[in-house]
């Protein structure tokens, strides 16, 4: 297929990046209806502090010091993904714009973040293994089960 050559490269770039957040969009919202939950709306109050703070008196020193000692681990990955999404963000706004290397860029870009998510992971659930029943209930209480928006 090939394109009407009045689109700009410009124009393909701001086609290329909507085709991806929609698919993203898309998959995110497929996998919110696969759990049977309630699409959730983005609140800013949901923080690990926030979560911290939510958590019993007894359990909050606990679910910290996890979060602590094993930051080294998940800290080089959340740093990853800032350089690849940096990565990401100048391929895409390149002037010399080339798919195949947004697709590298983004590619790139997710697997950090799996990477992350991988480890990172991890360490919420040691977290929370380390921490009361009432905790545990306390934590699923902190996010919202509902949209929150304004």
């Amino acid at each position: 297929m090939s394109l009407p050559r009045r689109m700009t490269g410009l124009t393909y770039a701001v086609l290329l990046v909507s085709v991806m957040l929609n698919a993203f969009c898309l998959s995110f919202l497929g996998i919110r209806y696969v759990q049977n939950r309630a699409p959730i709306c983005i609140d800013h109050r949901v923080t690990i502090n926030g979560l911290i703070a939510s958590l019993p008196r007894a359990d909050q020193a606990k679910f910290a010091a996890v979060l602590k000692e094993e930051k080294p681990q998940y800290l080089k990955q959340l740093m990853t993904i800032g350089v690849r999404r940096a990565a990401l963000d100048q391929a895409v706004q390149s002037a010399s714009f080339s798919p195949e290397l947004v697709q590298q860029e983004f590619k790139s870009w997710q697997n950090a973040w799996n990477d992350f998510i991988s480890v990172f992971g991890f360490t919420l659930i040691d977290a929370t293994a380390r921490i009361s029943p009432e905790g545990r209930r306390a934590l699923i209480q902190a996010f919202p089960n509902h949209p929150h928006c304004n």
